[in-house]
């Protein structure tokens, strides 16, 4: 119900900013999933960290940074709260400016 919570302020946060292909290690971001299914919660911030640690977040594919932006949302119920909520509304508004029909697409298949 929590993580509910935080993806309805996460979603309007993003609509609440303007709306005014680089490449990534797609392994990295699937070890963050493998280290969030490990409750390795330490090791996953520092990953999506290092992942999310460049100068244009455009480097990085818009369904990474969906996926990023989630990973942030279940990370702030275990740690730095307030800090990753603003990383993962980051991602998801730059992977919105990037192509929102894809992060649409991305929104309709969560569960």
């Amino acid at each position: 119900m929590l993580l509910m919570k935080y993806i309805v302020i996460l979603l309007l946060s993003i609509f609440a900013l303007s709306s005014c292909g680089g490449e990534v290690d797609t392994n990295a971001v699937a070890q963050v999933e493998e280290l969030m299914a490990q409750n390795s919660y330490e090791s996953a911030q520092k990953l999506c960290d290092n992942i999310t640690d460049v100068e244009n977040l455009e480097e990085i594919p818009v369904m990474d940074l969906c996926q990023l932006s989630l990973v942030y949302v279940k990370l702030s119920e275990q740690m730095n709260e307030v800090e990753n909520m603003a990383k993962a509304t980051k991602c998801y508004h730059a992977a919105s400016l990037m192509s929102a029909d894809s992060v649409d697409a991305y929104i309709s298949e969560l569960p």
